[in-house]
């Protein structure tokens, strides 16, 4: 039996509806007007796809325009997001079509996602660059230092939030690789809350610490799973989003949550980094029963313009031969030469120190993996002694990679 083919195209305006119900067919949940309203804030339809067999959506890809802090920098970034493909539309290419469309359309060095299927995307130069850690538990039992600390803590709401948390949320991402940057578009997305979005939770909250000078120096987002039970309330505090750059304000907003004598119960979603302050404050840090997952993974779409970006722990001075299946461009020898705060990455025909495929370089890209760990696993070849420790050095970042925020 003949199929049609399937096509792709740029989105128009009027296209919203018909992606949002072709991306939620893809994911198999039912559509609704209060996702339609939440893609709705940051619809941008100029960095949309759509596949289409004879004029239904059967696919979509889009690009969140947005910039992300890496090390030493904060660069624009392809944010990956919808990339959908009807169950009837599977098998045939679909998928393959939108992500190398969208290799050519980003004029960003560098792009990142969060994978529904991990599986899919190594085949397209992806790698894990990042983990975060759930932590969920007992309040009672961490063991949560009492140390007096100077302030207040206060709810707002979320009207209040909008204007108050921006800078806060800056700050912090600005010294944290693998955070988003937060417009006023994206702020509204964020801080949206319709009811059928809460999974049966309470609607969200906003927590904020004020210091002595009366600046707002710490925020928690923040809602309740209700749980009765024959011995009263448990409920759960679900945190959804915690910064507090300063130690003393991260303190007081545990102190406040283990004070919640109806919510001695707690869920850290997406909010824990790998140097999670936490873990090394509370008495009991088994008590926290972690879960890693990976987050964000990154492509680099453009080897000498995403070197040249970001900064690196030490000098250094190497060729690297990369290879890359997908796009032409990456392929060859790079000399990446790192001099203090100088650094160029420029095509070179000089021997190679060390030789690795694109997704290795996405993969360490945030400082959130060593390249000796791919090395071990047989996938950087060292053709001049020292290059590997040293280069894994220089990639290697103080402060772990982390996503607070799905896209």
């Amino acid at each position: 039996m003949s199929v049609s083919p399937i096509t792709l195209r740029v989105a128009v305006a009027d296209d919203l509806p018909a992606i949002t119900e072709c991306f939620s067919s893809s994911f198999l949940f039912d559509d609704n007007p209060d996702f339609k309203a939440g893609i709705a804030f940051v619809w941008d339809p100029e960095r949309w796809l759509v596949a289409e067999e004879e004029g239904r959506v059967v696919g979509t890809g889009a690009i969140f325009t947005r910039d992300m802090t890496v090390p030493g920098a904060v660069i624009p970034a392809a944010h990956i997001t919808a990339i959908s493909v009807r169950p009837d539309a599977r098998r045939r290419g679909t998928l393959g079509q939108l992500m190398r469309r969208q290799f050519t359309d980003a004029t960003e060095s560098i792009a990142v996602l969060w994978a529904s299927q991990t599986q899919l995307y190594r085949r397209y130069g992806y790698r894990d660059a990042a983990d975060s850690c759930t932590y969920e538990g007992d309040l009672r039992l961490l063991g949560i230092p009492d140390t007096a600390v100077p302030g207040r803590i206060r709810e707002i709401s979320l009207e209040r939030a909008a204007e108050l948390l921006p800078p806060l949320f800056d700050t912090a991402a600005a010294a944290r690789p693998g955070m988003s940057s937060r417009d006023e578009a994206w702020w509204k997305r964020h801080l949206n809350d319709p009811a059928s979005q809460r999974h049966g939770a309470s609607a969200l909250r906003v927590l904020v610490h004020e210091n002595a000078e009366g600046v707002i120096d710490g925020y928690a987002l923040w809602r309740v799973n209700i749980s009765w039970t024959v011995r009263g309330a448990e409920h759960q505090s679900v945190i959804q989003e915690l910064i507090a750059p300063e130690t003393s304000a991260y303190l007081a907003l545990w102190q406040w949550f283990a004070g919640l004598d109806m919510a001695p119960m707690f869920l850290l979603r997406r909010g824990a980094a790998m140097d999670e302050r936490l873990r090394h404050l509370v008495g009991e840090p088994r008590q926290l029963q972690p879960r890693v997952n990976e987050t964000l993974w990154v492509r680099v779409l453009d080897v000498p313009r995403a070197l040249a970006a970001r900064g690196y722990g030490r000098d250094l001075d190497v060729v690297l031969e990369v290879t890359d299946r997908l796009v032409e461009a990456n392929r060859g020898r790079f000399r990446l030469t790192v001099k203090g705060d100088l650094v160029t990455c420029e095509r070179t025909e000089d021997p190679a120190d060390l030789s690795l495929d694109v997704d290795v370089l996405g993969g360490v890209y945030l400082g959130g993996r060593s390249l000796a760990l791919y090395a071990s696993l047989g996938e950087v070849t060292e053709h001049t002694d020292g290059a590997l420790h040293a280069t894994a050095t220089a990639f290697s970042w103080p402060v772990a990679p982390h996503a607070v925020e799905l896209f």
